[in-house]
């Protein structure tokens, strides 16, 4: 009797382990594959205005639920799991990235609150000249690529 226990709980504690391990967050960081990145231009249906010194063209935010859905499935979230994550522009709208495909990713909201001002800041850098377009998106792809540990 006492081993028919002691594999009881030897069970109860692998499920509980593999329970563990499936939150394991998922994908840490874009596939660079599917979201390259994809930068906003006047050819764009969301296109608005040029901005800042640099001339760069900006597009207003718009992803439809069914764009969501698809970046969803392609990224393996199940549906009973995504409201633990945003859908993110890689390359952000206010330093000229646009709202297509190639340019979105499911993100944790866990892994996002590690960095909580870094699209405000590179943001700001472009818009006041202190750094190009170029260089924002260039801190921007090392900080999503790179993304701190949570475990």
């Amino acid at each position: 009797m006492r081993r028919i226990w002691v594999c009881l709980f030897f069970i109860t504690f692998l499920i509980s382990s593999f329970g563990i391990s499936a939150n394991i967050i998922t994908p840490e960081r874009p596939d660079v594959y599917a979201t390259p990145g994809d930068l906003c231009d006047e050819t764009d249906p969301d296109f608005i205005e040029y901005r800042y010194q640099e001339h760069v063209a900006y597009c207003e935010r718009n992803v439809s639920v069914n764009l969501k859905a698809k970046i969803y499935k392609y990224y393996n979230i199940p549906a009973n799991r995504r409201r633990s994550y945003t859908i993110d522009h890689y390359i952000p709208l206010s330093i000229g990235g646009s709202n297509h495909e190639q340019n979105l990713w499911p993100e944790h909201k866990e892994i996002k609150k590690l960095r909580p001002n870094l699209e405000v800041e590179v943001y700001e850098a472009v818009r006041e000249g202190r750094i190009t377009r170029q260089q924002a998106i260039d801190e921007i792809i090392k900080a999503k690529m790179n993304p701190p540990l949570l475990f």
